[in-house]
């Protein structure tokens, strides 16, 4: 289970390589953030690849934020920023009741 993220585009080229050009950097890009959930059928061993088995989530984009498939088949997301390289932390817990049942994971 994958939850949010964001993208770089493959174009992008940080000049310098100091902590403070990597930091100027995140502060002047703009960060693309989703609220996307995807799986991976790791019983299949992984060949049919990620699969986006929700959109458009309920809970606020992220990114790098944690989840957790539940026995019970709920899915939880916690935590997480909007601030490229770290920052605008979400101080919060989503749960997705139903979810493996729901996308058949």
């Amino acid at each position: 289970l994958a939850l949010g993220g964001h993208w770089v585009p493959d174009d992008e080229e940080i000049k310098g390589n100091e902590s403070e050009d990597i930091v100027e950097h995140h502060r002047k890009t703009h960060l693309h953030v989703y609220n996307d959930v995807q799986a991976l059928d790791l019983r299949a061993g992984g060949k049919h690849g990620w699969r986006v088995v929700e959109p458009n989530a309920p809970w606020p984009s992220r990114d790098d934020c944690a989840g957790l498939a539940m026995q019970d088949g709920s899915a939880l997301i916690f935590g997480g920023g909007t601030l490229y390289g770290g920052g605008g932390y979400l101080r919060d817990v989503w749960r997705l009741p139903g979810v493996a049942a729901a996308y058949n994971l």
